[in-house]
């Protein structure tokens, strides 16, 4: 019931940032290569575009304004 989508290794290897549905909205999730574990590190709702690391420990993903649904929730609601 739920996907995973848009990943990207970190510069080292050792991290996957991905985004998913998980949990009912589109939220960053993480992947350790060393522990092999998965885990939640963005609650809200984020827009859907490929995280970015800016080092081998810091990613980056765009979400809303402040109050404002996402642009893809917006365009599926309004059509």
């Amino acid at each position: 019931g739920a996907g995973f989508f848009a990943p990207t290794w970190s510069p080292d290897g050792a991290h996957l940032a991905m985004l998913s549905t998980r949990g009912g909205t589109v939220s960053l999730w993480i992947w350790r290569r060393a522990s092999r574990r998965l885990s939640r590190v963005a609650a809200e709702t984020l827009e859907l575009g490929r995280p970015v690391w800016l080092s081998n420990r810091e990613v980056i993903c765009a979400t809303p304004p402040n109050g404002e649904q996402p642009l893809w929730f917006d365009l599926d609601v309004n059509a």
